[in-house]
């Protein structure tokens, strides 16, 4: 058992609640992320190019 599924059984033991991102979060498509979509309040912006995945 990996240190992810110690935790998960740890933390969530029920699971969790699925739900689609666009539920709470503004997507945004496009090249670019323009000023005009970016907010003083809120969660920070996350573009996807940034995220990575280590196998």
């Amino acid at each position: 058992m990996s240190r992810l599924d110690e935790l998960i059984g740890e933390l969530c033991p029920d699971g969790v609640e699925l739900t689609p991102l666009g539920d709470f979060a503004q997507l945004v498509r496009g090249n670019g992320m323009p000023e005009t979509v970016l907010t003083d309040e809120g969660i920070a912006a996350i573009r996807y190019e940034r995220i990575s995945k280590h196998d």
